[in-house]
């Protein structure tokens, strides 16, 4: 009985583990710069144009079977707040290293206050 009690213990912890790796903390629209910057992070890039800004960030995927992919988060802001959070999974351009996969800031795609 002692057995199966632990059991359950540690197969509701691994999902509870599992779970919890899948939601990375994600600015929201309203949200402050700084929050963002609390949530994500020194960005891995940064580019500005008057009041809009969109700091992008990535993640190497750290699994072996997805261990050429990479995810990619661009939190836009505009006057200092998140206007919008655009998220994509995608295959690293780089040796190893997903800072190169970052395309080109599109301005006209910002999403509006």
């Amino acid at each position: 009985m002692i057995f199966a009690t632990r059991l359950t213990i540690v197969s509701l912890c691994l999902v509870s583990a599992c779970a919890a790796g899948d939601s990375v903390p994600t600015p929201k629209r309203g949200d402050s710069k700084a929050r963002a910057l609390e949530l994500l992070g020194k960005p891995d890039d940064a580019q500005s144009r008057a009041d809009d800004e969109v700091l992008q960030y990535c993640t190497a995927s750290d699994t072996k079977a997805d261990s050429d992919s990479a995810d990619y988060v661009s939190v836009w802001l505009n006057k200092g707040v998140v206007t919008g959070v655009m998220r994509r999974r995608r295959a690293m351009a780089g040796a190893g290293s997903c800072a190169f996969g970052f395309d080109a800031i599109r301005w006209e795609d910002a999403p509006r206050p």
